[in-house]
């Protein structure tokens, strides 16, 4: 029996329009590993929202201006706002086994510091 590890101090946004197609995969390779995973919709006319909660994803809704910054933004301002880190993952991305692991070590002691912002190629 191997022992579950912690979940990352880290709320999940993934904001989305129509991306039915994807966002099952996507909320699958992060929840389990973060506090928090919260698809941002705005208004998707497939079953995008119904999809990303059965996943096991919060969902919460977003109108969308046309402004992909300002929905960006939003999501930093108003998604978990209790924990210090968010990670902003489209609805096509995946997050990867090496990138996990890196996030895992960066987080692995909590009284470390942490630069203000990262940047994932």
């Amino acid at each position: 029996m191997t022992a579950e590890k912690p979940k990352l101090p880290i709320a999940v946004a993934i904001p989305t329009k129509n991306e039915g197609l994807n966002i099952a995969e996507a909320v699958k390779s992060v929840l389990g590993h973060f506090e928090a995973v919260v698809v941002v919709d705005s208004h998707s006319t497939d079953d995008t929202a119904k999809i990303a909660e059965e996943c096991g994803a919060e969902v919460v809704t977003y109108t969308w201006d046309g402004g992909h910054p300002r929905k960006k933004q939003w999501c930093l301002d108003n998604v978990r706002t209790d924990l210090d880190w968010i990670l902003l993952l489209d609805g096509d991305e995946r997050l990867s086994p090496g990138l996990l692991a890196e996030l895992r070590e960066t987080f692995r002691d909590p009284a470390a510091p942490k630069p203000a912002a990262y940047d994932i190629p």
